[in-house]
């Protein structure tokens, strides 16, 4: 059964949206233009960036807003979409506007550009980076939020979504428009283009299945590595190939840029590609690659974190300790947080101030906060920061001036070194070798830029042998976008890419060494049977 809500926007634009009996309010403002580009955290009401106001008929609070919103907030309708269906007679007020959610990303200064243009684009789950390239070469790299964020910032919950056919066409259609605004931006005709994604976000965009992604044995339909008529106004286009269910074409791009590049880092070699979804490949002395794919969640995006923030002007890219506490270092360092701004922190941000605590003892190895009057915590400094700790509706914190660190977060970094350390574990023992026997570590994707891999060897991503073996190499997935997009002998290497899958989720030990992982330590974890 369909029926009417009526929506008033920030702008005071007020529409009647047709929705389903049932439909997840998040969801159907969504389907309707709403929270475009706006990385929500799938109905876990973490991020409050879907808050609405009920104008009447005011729904019950959840614990999730009871813990997040104030008293008075809650009294004056307010409520996060995520947690709430819609119901016959709503009517509501959302704190953005519908649609518009690229164009003060273009970059309006570009020098202009010279015939034949080519468009490279990197398509993440959480965000877009591209670049021009015409004849005198690579132009500077762009980014965006990806505009599907509004249907859930992890890959799951976007091929949950693409499951209903107008669910799917949605997710389509805001990638469409939002490429047709990145080609006439160019103000050149572009000629053709190339893309490369992980495997559900290609799927998704190229209108392709995704049942098969949705669960077990999972499938790739759709296994790119060709050239494809686009529509809708985009020129030709070249999709990076999909390796496996969870190994895409982003994954396959940055491992020909790696090979292919300059200075190939010498085998056995790995590549560490760090988003929602964490895709590892290790290339063997034999020239053999095995691969493997873990859930990392979208908190190395800075997603579901509780002043978590996607690399955007204004947010804290990493933490240093002076003689007096942290100092943060902006992503753009010409662009502050205005006075009053609620402040924001990148994934890396997170990382950087969770290995500070964690040498200073204020934060243990288990990830509990320690008091200042804890013998653990030693030195002056480190009592001093001990002294910051508080409570925020009963939850453990760390705050230092505007910036808050909670219980919660710890946990949620937590996850991901676990993912990490056993995929690390797991894909050099299916390759028969300890990870210090690699002669190279490179890490790409969300913490790629900004990451400092001291930061990764304190918290246990990485053993201390891999310390100087390790490098952040940025964003080697547009990199070989690009080299793809210009050579046909590089399109022909990646059409021969072969990778080998170890399967580790699925694993009998996985779940319980998970768990034995979670610690602020590198963890040795042997896998049963791994293969």
């Amino acid at each position: 059964m369909s029926f009417e809500i009526q929506v008033i926007d920030s702008r005071n634009e007020s529409r009647s949206i047709i929705v389903e009996a049932g439909e997840n309010l998040a969801r159907a403002l969504f389907r309707h233009g709403a929270f475009l580009g706006r990385p929500l955290c799938s109905g876990l009401g973490k991020c409050g960036q879907c808050r609405v106001r009920y104008r009447h008929n005011i729904p019950e609070s959840t614990v999730e807003e009871t813990t997040r919103l104030s008293f008075q907030a809650r009294e004056d309708g307010y409520r996060f979409a995520c947690l709430h269906t819609v119901r016959p007679g709503d009517c509501l007020i959302i704190e953005s506007p519908w649609g518009g959610v690229l164009s003060d990303r273009l970059q309006k200064d570009m020098e202009p550009l010279t015939p034949p243009v080519r468009l490279a684009v990197d398509l993440g789950t959480t965000g877009i980076a591209w670049r021009f390239i015409d004849a005198s070469g690579p132009g500077p790299m762009q980014t965006a939020p990806n505009p599907q964020l509004g249907a859930g910032a992890d890959v799951m919950s976007r091929i949950a979504y693409a499951l209903d056919s107008s669910g799917a066409k949605s997710l389509q259609n805001v990638l469409m428009e939002f490429f047709r605004d990145v080609i006439a931006s160019a103000g050149q005709p572009v000629e053709s283009m190339a893309i490369a994604g992980n495997t559900a976000m290609t799927s998704i965009f190229l209108g392709k299945r995704v049942d098969e992604l949705a669960r077990a044995p999972y499938r790739v339909a759709y296994h790119g590595g060709t050239w494809i008529n686009a529509a809708d106004g985009l020129p030709n286009m070249y999709v990076a190939p999909l390796l496996a269910p969870f190994i895409g074409g982003d994954l396959a791009a940055g491992l020909a840029s790696l090979v292919l590049g300059d200075a190939p880092p010498a085998a056995p070699f790995l590549l560490a590609d760090l988003g929602t979804n964490g895709e590892f490949v290790l290339v063997r002395e034999n020239g053999n690659v095995i691969g493997t794919s873990v859930p990392m969640g979208p908190a190395l995006e800075g997603i579901g974190l509780s002043q978590g923030s996607m690399a955007l002007p204004g947010a804290v890219s990493v933490f240093h300790l002076g003689p007096k506490g942290l100092i943060p270092e902006y992503v753009d360092t010409s662009v502050r947080p205005r006075h009053g701004d609620e402040p924001k922190m990148t994934g890396a941000a997170y990382l950087s101030l969770v290995a500070i605590l964690v040498r200073l003892g204020v934060l243990g190895h288990d990830g509990r906060f320690r008091e200042a009057d804890d013998s653990r915590v030693m030195l002056p400094l480190a009592r001093a920061l001990a002294t910051h700790m508080t409570r925020d509706h009963g939850e453990p914190c760390f705050v230092w001036d505007a910036y808050r660190l909670m219980a919660s977060d710890v946990e949620e970094i937590l996850k991901v070194k676990a993912a990490f350390n056993l995929a690390l574990c797991g894909l050099t023992q299916a390759a028969g070798m300890e990870p210090h026997m690699l002669s190279a570590c490179c890490i790409a994707g969300a913490m790629g830029k900004h990451i400092r891999i001291d930061d990764l060897v304190t918290l246990g991503f990485l053993p201390q042998q891999l310390r100087d073996k390790t490098r952040a190499i940025g964003n080697a997935s547009l990199d070989g976008t690009g080299l793809a997009l210009m050579r046909e002998s590089v399109r022909e290497w990646l059409g021969n890419l072969h990778v080998d899958v170890v399967s580790l989720t699925d694993n009998p030990s996985f779940q319980n060494l998970f768990v034995e992982s979670m610690v602020f330590d590198y963890v040795r974890a042997t896998l049963s049977q791994v293969s």
